[in-house]
């Protein structure tokens, strides 16, 4: 084993990372008792086929390269390789390995390494896996989870004055809780939201991201705080998305604002500014109007004239 491994880490020097897999494969290197000797091999086989994106195979040496780790004597190595098992366990193929929890545990692990009095105390380490993490629980629908880790790098990125970056995360987990919906989830995101709301207007962020951050932002927030019953801040939110959109030139936002005001408007009782919007609604989606394809323009016209038919007959106003 070790003339093996010691030939197989003179063939890692090769930097064609097919060429190394090939060597690796070929040396028959498979990990043994994973001292300081063998560890760096199974490593590098791994990294190889994280190189050439076999997923599979990375994950079916995942057991290996595990056990190989407290061997390596690297602590960084150590922390580092945590991060890419990690990464194999994600996008490994479904049926083939793919992973999400054990992919959050092995993160979990660099994390606390990279902590403060963790093993290898490194800030961008440690920021590098916490957006990991927000990445691998949200895309498991595991977005409660991700939130926290979403509210860890809010404060790192307000150390550093990067207000684009508390907008992007922010904006990122806030949508997708409020696409969830259900009201802890709405909870979550109102603040997530506001932050992406606050970080579009500063400085440091430019037009065209601050114009989307806004956007998003206003709109989601308009339908978090409808779900939580807070009707007239969902107003306010709402109202101020029409204004933007209208500004924009943007006709299918526009119609998709109204839309949510009506039902805002409705659900306080306000029958008359419900039908008022709707009515605006149906006067602007014409066909080839811009923002929105055909079809999407039909079923939006659609629902809206079945919905003001019901509020009409329901005010007596046919």
């Amino acid at each position: 084993w070790k003339g093996r491994c010691r030939t197989v880490t003179h063939l890692s020097t090769f930097s064609n990372p097919l060429v190394r897999k090939h060597a690796f494969e070929t040396s028959g290197c498979r990990g043994c008792n994973m001292t300081m000797e063998t560890a760096p091999a199974v490593l590098m086989l791994f990294s190889a086929l994280v190189e050439t994106e076999d997923w599979a195979g990375a994950v079916r040496l995942a057991d290996d390269v595990y056990a190989s780790l407290p061997g390596c004597g690297n602590p960084a190595m150590h922390a580092m390789a945590l991060q890419k098992l990690a990464l194999a366990f994600v996008q490994a193929p479904e049926g083939a390995g793919q992973d999400s929890r054990r992919a959050t545990s092995l993160l979990e692990e660099a994390e606390g390494m990279f902590a403060a009095g963790g093993k290898v105390p490194n800030k961008e380490g440690q920021a590098a896996t916490w957006e990991s993490l927000e990445a691998v629980l949200a895309q498991s629908g595991r977005l409660p989870e991700a939130a926290k880790w979403t509210t860890k790098l809010l404060a790192m990125f307000d150390e550093r004055g990067d207000s684009a970056m508390v907008g992007e995360h922010a904006s990122f987990i806030g949508e997708k809780l409020v696409r969830v919906g259900g009201e802890q989830n709405c909870k979550l995101a109102v603040p997530l939201l506001e932050r992406a709301l606050l970080a579009s207007a500063s400085p440091g962020v430019d037009a065209e991201q601050a114009a989307d951050l806004r956007i998003k932002a206003l709109s989601y927030l308009g339908t978090a705080k409808m779900d939580l019953g807070s009707f007239d801040q969902a107003l306010t939110y709402t109202s101020l998305l029409v204004k933007d959109m209208e500004k924009l030139g943007d006709v299918g936002g526009v119609a998709g604002a109204l839309r949510t005001r009506a039902m805002i408007h409705d659900r306080c009782g306000a029958r008359v500014e419900a039908i008022a919007d709707l009515e605006k609604l149906l006067e602007i989606a014409v066909p080839g109007c811009s923002g929105l394809d055909e079809e999407t323009r039909n079923a939006m016209v659609v629902e809206a004239a079945e919905i003001l038919k019901t509020f009409r007959a329901d005010s007596g106003a046919l």
